[in-house]
């Protein structure tokens, strides 16, 4: 593409022209730069529910120039607009808080651990993946995880992983683990709220399974 021309460039820096992270805009601002076929590839990474930061950089590495700091840039927009969307959601009840990260962890290929992060009122204030794991095992760093809880100035936090092994529920590893986040979430005035496990399109929560405690019965929101 000839760089000298500036006609057709999107305004990254006006929030008028991208009002929403949706594929198909995401697609169309990706048309000015790449061809079909690569706008296609790069929209799918963008376009995710949670886009992964890793995905991102790793396209981005198979582009120089100016078509690897347009989809910087991009992702950069993104991630913003995720940001306020998922500001604006909130998880009144397990059930609730179910549905919203099975959408999100149903396609994962790894075993991956999630935080998410509520105020009072049960409102999301941070999502995020805290940790990559492999095929069958995520490490969870439960110091590193109960600091991001704290910066974030988090009332209550959520923790979810997936089994992608095909294991149905839970283990004993992830029961203790629970235990150890529960006690270090509290010593910081933080409730865990639930530790979800994700396997084979089924959902359990370890802390309503083995005490039959529903958190958002116990701990509503203060609004």
């Amino acid at each position: 593409m000839n760089k000298n021309k500036q006609t057709n460039k999107p305004p990254l820096n006006t929030k008028e022209y991208f009002p929403s992270p949706k594929k198909e805009k995401i697609k169309s601002l990706l048309s000015l730069f790449f061809s079909e076929k690569e706008s296609n590839e790069i929209a799918l990474v963008l376009s995710a529910d949670m886009p992964d930061k890793k995905d991102i950089l790793q396209i981005s590495q198979q582009y120089d120039g100016e078509k690897k700091e347009f989809i910087l840039r991009l992702s950069s927009l993104i991630f913003f607009y995720s940001s306020e969307e998922l500001k604006q959601t909130r998880l009144g009840s397990h059930t609730e808080a179910g549905k919203f990260l099975e959408k999100r962890l149903s396609e994962e290929k790894t075993e991956n651990l999630y935080m998410i992060c509520l105020n009072r009122e049960n409102q999301i204030i941070g999502f995020e993946k805290i940790a990559e794991g492999e095929a069958d095992a995520v490490f969870a760093d439960v110091d590193y995880i109960v600091s991001k809880a704290v910066a974030s100035n988090a009332g209550k936090v959520i923790i979810a992983h997936n089994h992608v092994s095909g294991y149905m529920k839970y283990s004993k590893e992830d029961f203790y683990a629970t235990e150890k986040l529960s006690a270090y979430f509290s010593a910081k005035g933080i409730v865990l709220m639930e530790h979800f496990v994700f396997s084979c399109g089924m959902c359990h929560g370890i802390l309503l399974d083995l005490s039959g405690e529903d958190r958002w019965r116990y701990f509503p929101s203060c609004n």
